[in-house]
C-alpha cells in the first residue's frame, strides 16, 4: 500500500494469503479502538485514523488456522516499532504524517503428505505390517534387492498422526524409529 499526496493520519492495512472471507480482528489503544479487516478481493482491506499526536499500539488476534507472518511499518520519523512475537505494532504519530502498517498472515495448510521409510537388515522376502491413525493398514514388502521400502500418502490432514508397525515374528525386532 501507498501513501501520496497530502495524506495524514495512521492506516492499517490487511494482506492475507490466499484473500479470504476470513476476519481478522484488532484492538488499538486510545481513539484506535477494536475492529476488523478482511482481505477477500472485493472489499477494502484497510481502515484509517486520524489522531492526535502520541504513541498508538495495534494489535492483531491471530485467527485458527492462520499464522501472522510479518508486520511492516512505515513512518517518516522512524518512531514506529513492530513486535511479532504479540502481533503489535507501537505507532508514534506526529502531525501531517502519514503512518501506514501491513499485517500479512498466511493460511495454515490443512493437508499434506506422510511418507514411511521401511529399512530392514538383513534384507530377505519379508512383509510388514502398519496401521496409520490417516488411512487403512498397508503392508511393506522387502523384496530383498533393496534397502528401504516406502508408502507415500498425500492429502493428510494436518495434526498429530500415529503409526503402528506389527513385528512379523520373533526373529524380528524394531530398532529405530525416526521422523523428520
Amino acid at each position: 500500500c501507498e501513501v501520496t499526496g497530502s495524506t495524514e493520519g495512521i492506516i492499517i492495512v490487511k494482506e492475507a494469503s490466499p484473500e479470504s472471507s476470513q476476519t481478522f480482528g484488532f484492538t488499538g489503544t486510545g481513539s484506535l479502538g477494536s475492529f476488523s479487516l478482511t482481505d477477500d478481493g472485493s472489499t477494502s482491506n484497510y481502515t484509517s485514523f486520524n489522531p492526535t499526536n502520541g504513541s498508538y499500539t495495534v494489535e492483531e488476534t491471530v485467527p485458527s488456522g492462520w499464522d501472522l507472518i510479518s508486520i511492516s511499518c512505515t513512518d517518516p520519523s522512524g518512531g514506529t516499532t513492530t513486535d511479532m512475537e504479540n502481533g503489535e505494532a507501537v505507532i508514534d504519530f506526529d502531525n501531517n504524517e502519514a503512518i501506514v502498517c501491513i499485517f500479512t498472515n498466511e493460511e495454515q495448510p490443512t493437508t499434506g503428505s506422510i511418507t514411511i521409510v521401511k529399512v530392514a537388515n538383513p534384507e530377505g522376502e519379508q512383509e510388514f505390517d502398519f496401521v496409520p491413525s490417516f488411512d487403512d493398514e498397508f503392508v511393506l514388502t522387502d523384496d530383498g534387492e533393496s534397502d528401504d521400502y516406502l508408502m507415500t500418502f498425500e492429502g493428510v490432514s494436518t495434526g498429530e498422526h500415529t503409526v503402528t508397525e506389527t513385528i512379523p515374528n520373533e526373529d524380528w525386532s524394531l530398532t529405530d524409529i525416526s521422523c523428520d
